[in-house]
């Protein structure tokens, strides 16, 4: 919000036609409704765990962004690849953009994307929370663990939605962003990644990776993990990761691509897991209009499953209808999927909840760790509209956010 309101400041300074003018006061309303509160903080009444709330604010920035980015004329038509400090935490991202195509690269959360959006729908793609601790869940724990008959006074009730809340407690050890590499034991199964217990390594999943080329269309990235226990060996070990993204865009979509690498400096070949993560949150768990498709037919968003990737010919189309985005993940010569749902425990006015907030999207290889047998796999992500948005869709789709006054 404040990166796309520093772009309209730089641009109101400037002499503008009067066409150009009343583009620059339409992206100005679009920011200001992404400046709407509730979203930005964490409470009793909406907050950041409502994820309609944050994913509206989102489209407003979109909007906006798109809006300026036109008349800032700052690139031509085609992929641009900024190296800036987008955040201000003192380290540098890198901010990919076209006509159609948003997306945030941290090479110092393990080169992963944080952002991603779709600009010819306005749909932000990735979007979820990282599970943190929250003081509350210490009353949800102890409610759940009180002795059978117990009966609290009505200053100590806890309320809740949905009884055994506390068993889905669970909390990230990074942030849930895209195209994070998970390197982990080769005994590891769905059930472990759903409960967090995968024991990845964590300087491959999100240390620093250096930025080796920052080309027209293409990023190359290469992280080293020393004396790290890799594959559930309890020996440290020497691997080196490189990934390359690449990006295809044009008006209506865009294709992006993900190489990694692993290389192992052990003499001693030894089995583990490897799996690159992709995270997308279409809202609506279980809508008809928003799921997974695959060959044998269409699943809700809540769907969690392990699917082998030769019965679905290694692809995986999530779709939501109601935004109009559909998502393509390719994962040629990988095993398999592993898919579930992300889901948050918050608490509202009307008690504890459970708040989904994206899936988490596995593509697995089985590899061989040993010097001289380097792994590579790679995952593309194409994103495209879901159908033909009718003409005057935005118009609609404003008047009921917005009523007229």
């Amino acid at each position: 919000m404040l990166r796309v309101s520093a772009k309209h400041r730089s641009l109101a300074s400037k002499r503008l036609s009067e066409e150009r003018r009343t583009k620059l006061a339409l992206a100005q309303t679009h920011l200001l409704r992404a400046q709407c509160n509730d979203a930005y903080w964490h409470g009793a009444f909406g907050g950041v765990y409502a994820p309609h709330l944050r994913t509206e604010l989102w489209r407003e920035l979109i909007r906006a962004e798109s809006l300026l980015d036109d008349l800032g004329h700052s690139r031509a038509d085609g992929v641009h690849i900024e190296q800036i400090d987008f955040d201000a935490d003192g380290r540098e991202e890198l901010y990919i953009t076209s006509k159609s195509l948003a997306a945030l690269l941290r090479p110092a959360d393990g080169g992963t994307l944080a952002a991603l959006d779709f600009r010819p729908s306005a749909v932000t793609l990735i979007n979820s929370m990282q599970r943190r601790p929250e003081a509350y869940h210490r009353r949800l724990r102890e409610a759940s663990s009180s002795a059978a008959g117990q009966v609290a006074s009505i200053h100590d009730q806890v309320r809740s939605k949905e009884e055994g809340l506390d068993r889905f407690l669970r909390y990230d050890r990074w942030a849930r962003n895209a195209f994070r590499l998970l390197l982990f034991p080769a005994d590891k199964t769905l059930k472990d990644y759903q409960e967090l217990t995968l024991e990845a390594n964590p300087v491959l999943a999100a240390g620093t990776y250096t930025v080796l080329e920052n080309g027209l269309t293409s990023i190359s990235l290469e992280c080293k993990s020393a004396g790290q226990d890799c594959a559930g060996t309890h020996e440290p070990e020497l691997v080196r990761c490189t990934k390359r993204f690449s990006f295809a865009a044009g008006n209506r979509g865009y294709h992006l691509h993900c190489t990694s690498r692993l290389s192992c400096a052990n003499a001693q070949a030894r089995s583990a897991l490897v799996g690159v993560e992709i995270v997308l949150n279409f809202l609506a768990p279980r809508e008809q209009n928003r799921y997974f498709e695959i060959p044998n037919g269409r699943h809700p968003l809540a769907w969690s499953a392990a699917i082998s990737a030769a019965e679905i010919g290694s692809r995986l189309k999530v779709v939501d209808e109601w935004q109009n985005v559909a998502a393509t993940i390719e994962v040629p010569a990988a095993r398999a999927l592993w898919i579930t749902p992300i889901e948050t425990i918050s608490e509202s006015e009307e008690g504890f909840e459970r708040v989904y907030q994206g899936s988490q999207i596995l593509a697995v290889w089985p590899i061989e760790l040993a010097a001289g047998n380097p792994w590579t796999g790679e995952v593309s992500l194409r994103v495209e509209a879901a159908h033909r948005a009718r003409p005057d869709s935005d118009r609609e789709y404003t008047r009921i956010l917005l009523p007229a006054t």
